[in-house]
């Protein structure tokens, strides 16, 4: 690995993702603890479900995704990985108190996360198989009539908002279930930390 992909892996697994994922679930406190009339309790709560689910992904896609990376990582690689974590922090902040910016945060993630799978830029060989890539980017997508739904009916926004972000983490929970259970056995580099057998 070159120095330069070295200096962007340690960022990005050190210090954006753990912040971003940190960022979400202050995001989720604070709307939690805020005093909300009785007539905001549903987009309030509607609000509370996204951050907890979008908090839940990250720090699960943390700890899955920094154990075997795309070969060879590229530039493109962490210029979409960027804009992934934008769109995170981005809806976070707009879900506690700027709901202008919610659509588009989650239009960014949704679109950036699954233009990066399109692409094959996320692909894995280690954990994909030839076609994963375009089911992966599929996924992503399938939020985004959520989001046009929220946009064009607000009315909806208290199931569309959540549902935007939950029918594609169910999804790729749904697809990413062998590596999501590889999580609970130890790597090498663990096991080697741990004096053998963990």
């Amino acid at each position: 690995m070159s120095v330069a992909h070295r200096i962007a892996l340690d960022f990005f697994r050190g210090l954006l993702w753990p912040a971003v994922a940190g960022n979400v679930l202050w995001s989720f406190a604070s709307l939690a603890m805020k005093p909300v009339v009785a007539s905001d309790l549903v987009p309030a709560a509607s609000r509370l479900v996204l951050l907890f689910l979008l908090g839940s992904y990250l720090s699960l896609e943390w700890i899955r995704n920094y154990r075997s990376l795309p070969n060879p990582l590229t530039a493109k690689f962490w210029l979409l990985d960027a804009i992934h974590l934008l769109g995170a922090v981005v809806t976070a902040l707009a879900a506690y108190d700027a709901l202008k910016y919610l659509h588009l945060g989650l239009v960014i993630y949704l679109a950036g996360t699954g233009l990066g799978h399109a692409l094959g830029i996320y692909r894995n060989s280690a954990f994909d198989g030839p076609h994963d890539h375009k089911l992966l980017a599929a996924i992503n997508f399938s939020g985004l009539p959520f989001v046009a739904l929220a946009f064009w009916s607000p009315s909806t926004s208290w199931f569309s908002v959540p549902a935007s972000f939950a029918v594609p983490l169910v999804l790729w929970l749904f697809a990413r279930r062998r590596n999501i259970a590889a999580l609970s056995r130890p790597t090498d580099a663990t096991s080697e930390k741990c004096g053998g057998d963990a």
